[in-house]
């Protein structure tokens, strides 16, 4: 049986409409943390004020990004495994590994 996507994982964790919010504080977090300079320490905080969020928004995107991953202090380990199988399926099709972001597969259950 094909382990699920990180999309669908998220729809039954917390609801569909949650699961984009999720998904996106993902990427938005990956973004922000790869735009530091090595050493600096991505915070929820940080993340906010480089995406000009309020404290309160981004807080909020945090804790639903928690309840759906409880045992994750932030999404820095799911972003890092969403990046290596990007790369992996750039190099492999190139021209359709970017489309293909939600349908990366991982054992979800263990985050």
């Amino acid at each position: 049986m094909p382990e699920e996507s990180l999309l669908q994982f998220l729809i039954v964790r917390v609801g569909i409409f949650k699961a984009a919010k999720v998904a996106g504080y993902i990427v938005a977090w990956g973004l922000y943390s790869d735009s530091l300079a090595d050493g600096e320490v991505p915070s929820v905080e940080g993340c906010g004020r480089w995406w000009r969020r309020s404290r309160p928004s981004i807080y909020r995107e945090h804790a639903v990004f928690r309840k759906a991953f409880p045992n994750e202090v932030n999404p820095e380990r799911l972003w890092r495994a969403v990046q290596a199988q990007v790369v992996e399926r750039r190099r492999v099709r190139k021209e359709i590994a970017m489309g293909q972001l939600l349908q990366i597969r991982m054992d979800w259950k263990a985050a």
